[in-house]
């Protein structure tokens, strides 16, 4: 309503009341029920900034990344263990007759790269063969030779022929390489001491072998345990075979196993995988026997 000096006082809403138009009592009844319905309201959410989610992104992709490369190396070196094992297991550890190198051998003359592991295998088995064995007595031991209780023997480095050695990379930049053959064991194997019992299983090449080598013996045969193979082109520069003298003392720590190099002619099998099959000739064995047989694959590759 109007004043007398023209201010003009806004109505009261229904229903209600000015603070400045209520005494205490009023007051603090408002103030209670205020306080009953104040209904709390949610804090606000706090965003995260956009440099932190990129960051805190990079970080985690970082961390998969890591993760992913551990698994990796580890499987890596799982491999490389497992395939030095089997390489050493291959030789050292295979009951019987064994070659070396093991496995399918594969190599091109013009590149050396081709033949590295070849080399390596034969070099390392070479250089245990002839490493000094403590508390043993090592001797020579020819065909006919015989160790006594506290002996072992070993075969003179010229068997090995002037090119199945390291110093010639054992031939192996030819189509002339070199193998070796050894055996693994603790039996003890008769040679054949008659010529005219020789087996009839025993290939005709071997046999004649045999003969001219008694021959020139004066008629006695060698102590020999003797070996043959399928692949016509093998040759051996100390003869196909292991001295009987090398299966005795077999339990000594200096013991060495018996040893016989091999050079294969390869020149007319070029790009051709040759399978060859080689065998150990004494009474008692049988052909088929696998502790007296060995079985590998030889590739010559040439552009």
């Amino acid at each position: 309503m109007p004043t007398n000096d023209n201010t003009v006082v806004p109505e009261t809403p229904k229903g209600e009341t000015y603070a400045d138009n209520t005494d205490d009592s009023n007051m603090e009844l408002l103030q209670k029920k205020t306080d009953v319905i104040t209904v709390p309201t949610e804090a606000p959410s706090k965003s995260v900034p956009a440099d932190l989610k990129e960051k805190l992104s990079s970080n985690k992709k970082t961390l998969i990344a890591i993760g992913i490369s551990l698994i990796v190396v580890c499987l890596l070196l799982t491999l490389v263990i497992c395939l030095l094992y089997w390489q050493y297991s291959a030789v050292t550890e295979k009951e019987g007759l064994f070659v070396i190198p093991s496995g399918n051998i594969k190599f091109n003359p013009g590149q050396k790269s081709t033949y590295e592991e070849e080399i390596s295998s034969l070099n390392q088995f070479i250089k245990d063969y002839n490493a000094t064995k403590a508390d043993t007595q090592v001797i020579a031991c020819p065909p006919g030779v015989e160790p006594n209780a506290t002996q072992v023997c070993i075969l003179q480095k010229v068997i090995l022929g002037h090119e199945c050695i390291p110093e010639m990379v054992w031939n192996y930049n030819t189509t002339s390489p070199c193998i070796i053959l050894s055996y693994n064991g603790k039996t003890k194997f008769d040679p054949y001491d008659d010529i005219e019992k020789l087996p009839s299983q025993m290939p005709n090449t071997l046999r004649d072998l045999i003969r001219s080598i008694t021959y020139e013996n004066g008629g006695v045969m060698k102590e020999v345990i003797w070996v043959s193979c399928t692949h016509f082109g093998i040759h051996s520069y100390y003869g196909p075979g292991f001295p009987s003298s090398f299966f005795s003392n077999t339990n000594l720590p200096g013991y060495r196993k018996p040893i016989v190099a091999f050079q294969l002619v390869l020149k007319d099998l070029v790009n051709t995988t040759v399978e060859i099959d080689c065998n150990m000739w004494a009474k008692g064995i049988d052909e088929q026997s696998p502790e007296a047989s060995v079985k590998f694959t030889v590739t010559l590759e040439k552009n």
